[in-house]
């Protein structure tokens, strides 16, 4: 009996609440000053509407830095929830582990679990 309350009490422990999880909507605010997500028009930094599956540097008449199109232009890469994650952790960090100096977006979203939340929000809604 006593592994059973054990494991309910811990079952209960590690459950989250809606209230508890992190919004991704509220950690968007944060990103749109700069970026749409709803929206194919670029702000300071490119409109991340159909950002899955977008190619790098594909934001319609965005005006990348240098730096971004080199990096982009070496790697090729396809923007993804983890590509996402990394690149939001630390941009300059990003593009210079891709061939790049620095990235023009010096916002960061230091917290995981914001990082994952605001990830899930545009999945959901930039589509």
């Amino acid at each position: 009996m006593f592994k059973w309350i054990f494991m309910a009490v811990a079952l209960v422990g590690i459950t989250v609440t809606p209230a508890q999880a992190i919004d991704g909507a509220k950690v968007w605010k944060k990103c749109k000053a700069c970026h749409n997500y709803n929206k194919a028009r670029n702000k300071s930094g490119p409109s991340l509407q159909g950002i899955m599956g977008r190619k790098c540097g594909a934001a319609i008449k965005f005006k990348y830095g240098k730096d971004y199109k080199k990096a982009c232009a070496a790697n090729a890469w396809t923007w993804d929830a983890a590509l996402l994650d990394e690149y939001i952790a630390d941009p300059k960090q990003f593009i210079k582990a891709r061939g790049g100096k620095r990235s023009k977006m010096a916002f960061r979203l230091k917290k995981p679990d914001n990082r994952k939340a605001v990830i899930k929000f545009l999945t959901d809604n930039a589509k």
